[in-house]
């Protein structure tokens, strides 16, 4: 279960009772995901590490008959995982990316954006997708996530060749997250 407000993934135990393991990932204190987080989604799941990967793929493939929300949280979840070799990630982070772009349901649009945040590393062209929909979207709802994605991948932004066009790119956004996130750039 995803909750709509808190990109809350929650795993319920047998027969929908009780819950079996809560994670949020719209909290900045909790969002990130590291090894042993996805350890324990899929622990709960009763999905073993060897069935991380096909379950990625899966999705990936599936997508249009899966509930969106959900099926975004647990691809980001795997794509997080050490599990997945490097094509699988590269392939879950552009179909996260398209997801973000082209989803009919905001729900998704932003769980996307949430996925992409907590990513341990992104590509530049998919920094370049989200300061896009940052720049159209109007709404705040959805862009809520964008300031967590440059909270989390502030450093490795600095680091690019072309961070001061970036970063003017966001300061062009008349947004009231904007000065949140020129302050997550500017400060290591």
């Amino acid at each position: 279960m995803i909750g709509n407000q808190a990109g809350i993934v929650k795993v319920l135990g047998p027969n929908r009772e009780g819950v079996a393991y809560a994670r949020g990932i719209d909290d900045q204190s909790l969002a990130r995901i590291n090894h042993e987080d996805c350890h324990c989604v899929f622990s709960a799941l009763g999905v073993h590490t060897a069935k991380i990967m096909p379950l990625a793929q899966y999705i990936m493939i599936n997508y249009s008959s899966l509930p969106h929300k959900e099926a975004v949280a647990i691809l980001s979840v795997a794509a997080c995982s050490p599990a997945l070799d490097a094509s699988t990630r590269e392939k879950a982070e552009q179909f996260l990316v398209q997801v973000m772009e082209t989803d009919k349901d905001v729900h998704a649009r932003r769980q996307a954006i949430l996925a992409l945040a907590v990513q341990p590393q992104v590509t530049l062209a998919t920094t370049d997708r989200v300061i896009r929909i940052y720049e159209h979207s109007e709404n705040l709802w959805e862009t809520f996530p964008v300031q967590q994605y440059f909270q989390y991948h502030a450093a490795q932004l600095r680091r690019q060749q072309n961070f001061g066009e970036l970063r003017q790119r966001v300061a062009g956004v008349n947004s009231l997250y904007t000065p949140a996130i020129l302050n997550y750039l500017d400060h290591p």
